[in-house]
């Protein structure tokens, strides 16, 4: 799956260049081994009008509460847009 995704990396910053609007949202879940989750993902509003979702990240943060949602969402953005 890594190679995949980033196979497909400059075609999702391609994408996210030609947007009109751009937002991020990042959710968080606890697993049953007490593994705290992060997910990232990115819904774009393209020059036509389309909108567009796509999945940005999985991260196992080790931060608790906001600065686990901020590491999440820095690192996402950053892999996508260095």
């Amino acid at each position: 799956m890594q190679y995949i995704v980033d196979a497909d990396r400059p075609r999702l910053k391609e994408r996210l260049d030609k947007s009109v609007a751009v937002s991020i949202a990042v959710d968080g879940s606890v697993d049953r081994f007490q593994v705290d989750n992060k997910h990232v993902k990115c819904r774009i509003v393209a020059e036509n009008g389309a909108k567009e979702s796509m999945f940005w990240g999985f991260d196992e943060t080790h931060e608790r509460r906001s600065a686990g949602y901020v590491g999440a969402v820095t690192s996402a953005v950053e892999w996508c847009v260095p």
